[in-house]
């Protein structure tokens, strides 16, 4: 589409000829532009503020519409509105939206497939003022020089104001694109415009480091959030990883029970996409299915893209490429063939469920293998030797992956603790309340059928750290490393190989008359998890080549406990633990 054709909206159909009443500005865009019936939560607050010129971030929940909020705003300021976005295929599928609504807008990214015409024409329109929205991914932003120069002169003539949608993006991205690290240019070449920042998951603290990272003065912003960023709709499940076979045959049983809708598959890696789309398609032989990811082409990408929208596909294999601006409003399954590798990622892809607000679920298959999966993709598939060699930088960013990925094992391992309520809980702030029990997950149902006892399990948090005090100092004496199983057999005073092969059974702990709360090996576990995500007990995820004679590089990986922190002891003492455990339970 020409942009010239933009501005006549050529649907629009009056709505009636009764006079308009008083009515504030945003209402009357709200209504009669979008045709929506009312604001949803707190757009109509975001609006405002940002008009007024405050500096504003908004945390609004998934599918809360947060594009709205800045598409209001661009029809009532005269400024030209340029909204930073984290993906060429979410730029392409935000212009094409307001356009349906007769917004002129335009996109630009830093890829070969624009030409410098296609960019002149946009820069014209833009002096022209026949355009109102410029969407643009930051490296487009901050290596194009022509791009700042022309919105110096705008921002001299008719004023510029900035977008930031994906906020979080600032924190999580700028390790491995650069470009989302250096906004805070905005600030320093524009002080006198506002910013609007948008994201659906971010932590209390992040927004300050944020603010300073864009230069934000606090004298003049406005935090506006949600209070509560559940997902009713949504009923979600784990389940143990099999063979591939069962699993396979477990999600086409998933999606042969949706009648009306679609399913996404988030997949690890473009290979193992590759790897699962043919073996679907001969078992739903009648079902349209594609696959979307990074080793595809551009065009390729664009087509699939299309075919999802157009409902022309049922279902979706996918990586986390195929994320941000999907917004299906009927995909009723999102099913995760491997864990992602943060709680933050999977609230973004589960919650692309349901977006209708009808029912719908998220499924995870889950396996503490899958640690390796994860982790060889955040260190790029290098051993731990060329990690340790690493800039601190780096070293840090590898280290907060390793965090995630045990957030999500903690989430996945749960049996009782309500799902939503931990997802929900998991980007709280401190005045938020906890949300009640979804009732529905899978853990809420082993909870009625189980109704397990309370019990407080501080000595066994104390018992267990003085286990891993002992266990490490001892194998490392003799240069061995630590597993989890190690700590959880002697925690446990288990009579197995491990503990005579190791001479575990020689320790005074694993011999002391203890009465212990915790008695399962996978309840033991679980409890060692959850004090690594607490970071009182120090672990190290270990990539190592395996020796093999194929010419393919491959790792092994340990899970090595380390030791515990400092005062983690005092923190245990002073803390009350308590955990849902099963009555008559057995070693």
């Amino acid at each position: 589409m020409e942009y010239c054709d933009q501005i006549v909206n050529e649907s629009y159909q009056q709505m009636s000829k009764s006079p308009v009443q008083s009515i504030p500005l945003e209402q009357f865009i709200l209504q009669y532009v979008f045709q929506f019936p009312s604001f949803r939560l707190y757009q109509q607050k975001v609006i405002q503020s940002y008009t007024q010129g405050q500096d504003v971030f908004a945390l609004i929940p998934m599918g809360g519409g947060k594009t709205f909020c800045y598409a209001a705003s661009s029809l009532i300021f005269s400024e030209l509105t340029v909204v930073i976005l984290p993906l060429k295929a979410l730029i392409l599928d935000q212009v094409n939206e307001l356009i349906k609504v007769g917004i002129p807008c335009a996109g630009l990214y830093a890829t070969t497939g624009q030409s410098l015409e296609f960019q002149g024409k946009v820069f014209q329109e833009i002096a022209a003022k026949a355009i109102r929205i410029l969407l643009v991914t930051p490296e487009k932003l901050m290596l194009n020089q022509g791009l700042r120069n022309m919105l110096r002169k705008v921002h001299g003539e008719i004023g510029v104001r900035f977008v930031i949608d994906e906020a979080h993006c600032i924190l999580e991205c700028n390790h491995y694109r650069p470009e989302w690290g250096k906004l805070g240019f905005l600030k320093e070449f524009f002080p006198s415009t506002s910013i609007l920042l948008l994201t659906a998951t971010c932590f209390q603290d992040d927004v300050e480091i944020i603010c300073q990272n864009l230069n934000i003065n606090s004298v003049n912003f406005n935090v506006i959030r949600s209070s509560c960023f559940s997902r009713p709709e949504i009923e979600y499940e784990v389940k143990k990883k099999s063979t591939r076979e069962k699993n396979l045959i477990e999600i086409t049983k998933i999606i042969d029970k949706i009648s009306d809708g679609q399913c996404i598959i988030y997949c690890s890696s473009p290979g193992m996409c590759n790897e699962i789309l043919p073996l679907l398609r001969d078992k739903l032989k009648e079902t349209a299915i594609g696959a979307y990811h990074g080793g595809l082409e551009s065009s390729e990408r664009d087509h699939v893209m299309l075919q999802w929208k157009s409902q022309h596909l049922k279902v979706m294999i996918a990586t986390n490429a195929f994320g941000l601006g999907v917004n299906s409003p009927n995909v009723r399954s999102v099913i995760h063939y491997t864990f992602p590798s943060s709680i933050s990622n999977f609230i973004q892809e589960s919650g692309r469920a349901g977006r209708d607000g009808n029912s719908a679920q998220s499924i995870l298959f889950y396996s503490r293998n899958d640690i390796k999966t994860i982790y060889t993709i955040i260190t790029g598939g290098r051993e731990s030797d060329f990690i340790n060699n690493e800039s601190i930088e780096r070293t840090q960013y590898l280290n907060k992956g390793q965090e995630k990925i045990f957030e999500m094992v903690t989430y996945c391992e749960s049996i009782y603790e309500c799902r939503a309520q931990q997802l929900a809980a998991y980007h709280s702030w401190q005045s938020d309340s906890q949300i009640p029990r979804c009732t529905k997950c899978d853990c809420c149902k082993n909870y009625f059928k189980d109704l397990p006892k309370s019990e407080n399990i501080k000595n066994d948090v104390i018992h267990l750290l003085k286990v891993i005090t002992a266990v490490t100092e001892f194998l490392g004496m003799k240069n061995q490393l630590t597993s989890p199983l190690d700590i959880v057999h002697v925690f446990a005073k288990a009579n197995n190989n491990n503990i005579k092969e190791k001479q575990l059974g020689s320790l005074p702990i694993y011999n002391q008359n203890y009465n212990k709360t915790l008695r399962r090996f996978e309840d033991i576990l679980r409890l060692l998890d959850k004090l690594i995500v607490k970071e009182l007990v120090k672990v190290r995820v270990d990539l190592k080549k395996a020796n093999t004679s194929t010419s393919s590089i491959q790792l092994t990986c340990k899970v090595i406990i380390e030791g515990i922190t400092e005062n983690a002891m005092e923190i245990a003492k002073d803390v009350s633990r308590n955990c849902n455990i099963k009555t008559q339970c057995r070693m």
